[in-house]
């Protein structure tokens, strides 16, 4: 697809290189939805899913996290996560221990692997730390476990290196 695009307007800026990426990344994305909402529907979990799908997304703009190498086994892991999130029973006691334990991640280790995914320079990183803490005190206010489910996920993603 990208050859194509680079043949078809060959004075575009991008290279076939970056446009293979940008189109990787939208079939990535696109296929997860796809899976999730399909899967989630025959479950009978679909707004759920959805509001995992959204909240998991939003954090993760925000604070980075590791990466799949694999394309097909980042679709895999990404829609299988976001289909259980909504069937864990977890009662809503365990909002606040889990919004902590992100809280704490996120002050520890984000933004996490981001560092070819944004144009903030290193010394503003601490702007995104920040945004991500506010979603998660947010959150505290809304009370969804299914929220807060998705948030510890992606806090955990940020472990390692910095």
């Amino acid at each position: 697809m990208a050859v194509h695009i680079k043949n078809t307007v060959p004075d575009h800026p991008s290279s076939v290189v970056v446009l293979k990426y940008g189109i990787s990344i939208l079939i990535n994305t696109l296929s997860t939805i796809f899976i999730t909402l399909f899967i989630s529907s025959l479950l009978g979990t679909t707004i759920d899913a959805l509001i995992a799908m959204i909240s998991f997304a939003f954090l993760r703009q925000l604070t980075g996290g590791i990466h799949i190498k694999s394309s097909g086994l980042c679709i895999v892991v990404s829609s299988a996560m976001l289909i259980l999130i909504p069937l864990l029973q977890v009662d809503s006691k365990f909002i606040i221990p889990m919004s902590i334990v992100s809280i704490v991640l996120i002050i520890l280790y984000a933004p996490s692997r981001v560092e070819r995914q944004t144009r903030i320079p290193k010394e503003k990183y601490y702007l995104l730390r920040i945004a991500g803490v506010l979603l998660i005190v947010i959150n505290l206010f809304l009370s969804s476990t299914i929220v807060a489910i998705s948030f510890c996920i992606q806090s955990l993603t940020l472990i390692g290196r910095r």
